[in-house]
């Protein structure tokens, strides 16, 4: 029994030799194709146990968040809470304010009146009276006519003399105006060679100045200060001579020569 106690242990220590060499070998190749030296080896009971702990931190993070947003959402509450109240008394302040001041308001003392103007005893007589609502309603309708003649020519780049005629008896027939006897003659318009004169100036007018030249001259003569010039000037006449002369001379005297001349 001694010789095979001692053959085994020689065995068993020859083995532990040539595992070991067997090893180094081994570990030596790893080595040379870049593999990292061998530890400890992992075990499955190992893995299993890292697992676990990665899911209790896991567990722990969702129940950290879950109390935090609880906690958020009960703040949020209270803001909007403390918005609302803040709404509301400022609206209550507002509104007694406003009626503490209307309670305490007093009664503004009434202005000391203003001078009376001085008034013109002198009485106006009827048929002046009547001259001037003549005069006003003809310096109406001729300067809604001279609207229609600057509009048209300024969009058409053209007038001619039926043009003329027609706006004429637009701005006759808008007035009320209904001609018989001799006044259809004048209701009808200017004779046709005083039209085309003016047609004449026009179209020079549109060739020198462009058409909204034409708005510029309708504008001169509708505005208050020609109009008040014109009904003097034609108020202070006596006959048809006179107040063609007082209409040329403060048309003359207040535009240039183009548009006095087409007026």
């Amino acid at each position: 029994m001694s010789d095979l106690t001692e053959k085994f242990d020689a065995l068993e220590a020859q083995l532990a030799s040539q595992h070991t060499v067997i090893s180094n070998d081994l570990t030596a190749i790893l080595a040379a194709l870049g593999a990292p030296p061998p530890g400890d080896i992992t075990t499955l009971d190992d893995i299993a146990a890292q697992l676990t702990g990665i899911s209790n931190q896991l567990a722990s993070i969702a129940s950290a968040n879950g109390t935090f947003y609880t906690a958020l959402l009960d703040v949020t509450g209270l803001i909007s809470t403390n918005l609302e109240t803040l709404s509301n008394n400022n609206s209550l302040n507002s509104s007694r304010l406003l009626q503490a001041i209307y309670a305490t308001a007093c009664q503004c003392p009434t202005p000391t009146d203003l001078l009376t103007p001085p008034i013109d005893v002198t009485p106006t007589s009827l048929a002046d009276e009547a001259k001037c609502r003549r005069i006003q309603f003809y310096l109406s309708l001729f300067g809604n006519w001279l609207t229609k003649i600057a509009n048209y020519g300024a969009a058409a780049g053209f007038v001619t003399g039926e043009s003329i005629y027609q706006l004429l008896a637009i701005v006759v027939a808008n007035a009320g105006i209904v001609a018989t006897g001799a006044e259809v003659g004048a209701a009808a318009g200017p004779p046709g060679i005083v039209v085309g004169a003016v047609v004449g100036l026009i179209i020079l007018a549109i060739s020198t100045f462009g058409g909204a030249a034409l708005n510029d001259y309708a504008a001169q003569f509708n505005a208050p200060t020609m109009q008040s010039a014109l009904l003097t000037a034609l108020f202070a006449a006596t006959n048809a001579d006179e107040g063609y002369t007082a209409f040329k001379s403060t048309i003359l005297a207040n535009m240039d020569d183009i548009p006095a001349q087409i007026i």
